[in-house]
């Protein structure tokens, strides 16, 4: 995913290159009209070596920091 190591905020520091893992929880909000899902947490899988650290997630920060990698372009 990320080319380059990059932060997604400061309490989590600098997190290595290389492919993570996304995985988003969705809650499910049911009318008579339609299905509704809505973002409720996100987690990133991050492989450093041999360990795995999990990441909370915010969806800005972490759109943020794709488009300084390259992968996105800025909104």
């Amino acid at each position: 995913m990320f080319q380059r190591s990059f932060t997604l905020n400061k309490d989590n520091g600098e997190l290595p290159a290389g492919s993570s893992a996304l995985e988003i929880d969705e809650d499910e909000i049911e009318t008579s009209e339609r299905t509704v899902r809505v973002r409720v947490a996100a987690h990133l899988f991050v492989r450093n070596g041999r360990s795995l650290r999990m990441v909370v997630v915010n969806f800005d920060e972490l759109t943020n920091a794709l488009a300084a990698d390259g992968v996105l372009s800025a909104r």
